[in-house]
């Protein structure tokens, strides 16, 4: 059965609510809103996916001990209606009638009470049968399993409080022979004043009372007795001292002459609280002394602790000035040798590639796809049986998909350098791109392009071809459907390299796009793939001439550094080069001896 509950409040806090098994959800709500302060009105309670009844007290709601429940908004504010009250009479007599839940459950009797045509058969409920009996009888009303006895306790137990704010509800009503805990309490509280009158007279006799009628006034006694008589009160009335007290039995008696007289007894008493009261007093200086110490202790750590940050913090600066100074020192009558002016240093793969975004020329073609091509000869027809899927077909096609499928699981991941000399060698392999735009009236403009130049070209391209210069259209490539958008992206990283058809999109439908002078000189697709052909075979050309150009600027600077190199150095560079050729030649020689064909079996 719980006893606890953990409240999760919609501001994120959480309370911890002690409860008893009679304690209803609605009372458990109510002092969580009361002290977060939300209207209990608007929030019910959930646990994990439950909604609890706010009638139901905890011993039927199934909540486990430290239970984790969620303060919930409710869907519409809850609102107290009438509750049909059944009370049950010990007759088994049953008396039903409509109540508000704040009515308590002593006005609910005497609403009973007050009814005439009830109360002709039998006596008012809130009037006890007999008051003779002990113990006394008092009035009970029992809800479920929650008891509640005694006058004081049903006026102070509303519907409310018992979880009752709307349906139904039977109430059992008897007399019970019962003492009441607040009698028992009241009872107790005398027996705690006189205890606590007992420990304040026991207080003040421990404290040393002096005889008034012995003792003179301060006029009359000498100066040295006035101390004497304060020092003893003083010593008296000492709190930490020891249990040593001057028994009020034992007055202290002071002679003619002023003085105190103390008995032996007084006096070692007052000798014990006068060493306590010393070492009381030695140790609080002891304890001084040592706070003091300390103090002074830590103040030393702490500046000796600034001192030393401070020397770090300029010691890190002096580094900082020195190599900032010895950069500066090292540059300053820096040049370059004079032999090297003029020649390119650096040569990579980058540099090489510095004219991949020049555009070249386009070599505009417009062709159409359904204009038959003459120059082929379409007589022979193929016969049906050249388009049935064999088994063989079937084969070598799953094989192909076998083979895609492990190179996409088996492709390595690769790093940014790699990925870049990748696109390097992409580019270098194709100078010169093939794009052709495929408009909606089944024209095609083909154009070439270098990989290295931005979508914004080929829109250009696109709109300076069209017969509306105003006209709004997109490029788009498909499957699937992409369009291209950056006008900055290069050709390259939007995938259009060796070659690639490109789609032309737009909200206006017109006849035709293009211009009217480039309708007349449409050609068949053969003479567009020809065309297609040539410009692949002139960028492989390209490239080896390229590649040949950069061997032979190569072998020049080798020549031009040998040349200003020593004798001993341009020797080893012909030995070299020598053993260099010695191997070609051998290499492209005939086949040595010691080098078999296999025989053909």
């Amino acid at each position: 059965m719980a006893t606890s509950i953990q409240v999760l409040a919609p501001n994120g806090r959480r309370q911890n609510v002690k409860v008893t098994p009679n304690t209803s959800i609605l009372q458990i709500i109510e002092q969580v809103c009361t002290k977060q302060g939300f209207p209990p009105e608007e929030y019910d309670l959930k646990h994990q996916r439950t909604i609890l009844d706010v009638n139901s007290p905890v011993r039927y709601s199934n909540l486990p001990n430290n239970a984790k429940v969620e303060l919930v908004k409710t869907a519409a504010p809850r609102k107290e209606t009438e509750v049909n009250i059944a009370l049950q009479l010990e007759s088994n007599e049953r008396l039903q009638h409509a109540f508000l839940p704040s009515t308590s459950l002593w006005q609910i009797l005497e609403h009973w009470d007050q009814q005439q045509s009830v109360n002709q058969d039998r006596g008012k409920l809130t009037q006890v049968p007999d008051e003779s009996s002990v113990p006394s009888l008092q009035p009970v009303c029992i809800y479920m399993r929650q008891e509640v006895i005694g006058e004081k306790a049903l006026k102070r137990t509303t519907l409310k409080s018992l979880g009752l704010t709307s349906g139904r509800a039977i109430i059992r009503f008897l007399h019970r022979a019962v003492e009441l805990p607040q009698e028992v309490e009241t009872a107790k509280q005398p027996t705690k004043k006189r205890s606590n009158e007992s420990m304040s007279s026991a207080a003040s006799s421990s404290t040393p009372s002096l005889p008034q009628k012995e003792e003179p006034t301060p006029m009359d006694v000498e100066p040295s007795s006035r101390q004497t008589v304060t020092d003893s009160r003083t010593e008296s009335s000492t709190r930490n001292a020891p249990t040593a007290s001057v028994s009020p039995s034992e007055p202290m008696e002071v002679g003619a002459d002023g003085e105190i007289k103390l008995t032996p007894q007084q006096e070692e008493q007052a000798m014990i609280m006068g060493r306590a009261i010393a070492q009381s007093i030695f140790q609080h200086r002891q304890e001084e002394e040592e706070r003091q110490q300390q103090q002074q202790l830590e103040q030393q750590r702490q500046q000796e602790l600034r001192r030393l940050r401070e020397q770090e913090r300029q010691i890190r600066q002096r580094q900082q000035e020195l190599v900032s100074m010895s950069a500066r020192e090292s540059f300053t009558d820096f040049k370059f040798p004079e032999e090297t002016k003029g020649q390119t240093l650096f040569v990579n793969e980058l540099s090489s590639m510095a004219g991949s975004t020049e555009p070249c020329d386009r070599e505009l073609i417009v062709y159409n796809p359904d204009i038959e091509d003459r120059s082929v000869d379409t007589k022979e027809d193929v016969p049906d049986e050249f388009f049935d899927v064999t088994v063989s077909d079937v084969r070598r096609m799953y094989a192909d998909l076998q083979q895609e499928r492990q190179s996409l699981e088996e492709q390595p991941m690769l790093t940014k350098s790699q990925r870049e000399t990748h696109a390097i060698k992409m580019i270098r392999k194709y100078p010169k791109i093939v794009i052709r735009i495929h408009f909606p009236d089944r024209l095609v403009l083909q154009g070439i392009f270098r990989p290295l130049e931005t979508v914004k070209a080929l829109t250009e391209f696109v709109q300076s071809n069209l017969e509306d210069k105003n006209l709004n259209f997109y490029l788009y490539t498909t499957p699937p459907k992409c369009i291209l958008k950056d006008p900055k992206q290069t050709l390259y990283a939007a995938k259009l390299i060796p070659a690639a058809n490109v789609y032309f999109g737009s909200e206006t439908s017109c006849a035709h796009y293009l211009l009217s002078s480039l309708l007349g000189e449409a050609v068949t697709p053969t003479q567009a793939d020809v065309k297609f052909a040539l410009v692949r075979s002139t960028s492989q050309v390209d490239e080896e001439s390229s590649e040949g150009s950069t061997v032979n600027e190569s072998t020049s600077q080798t020549k031009r550094s040998s040349a200003a190199s020593p004798p001993s150095a341009t020797s080893a560079s012909a030995s070299d080069s020598a053993s260099t050729s010695a191997s070609s030649s051998s290499s492209k020689g005939t086949v040595p001896k010691w080098f078999k064909m296999g025989g053909k079996k």
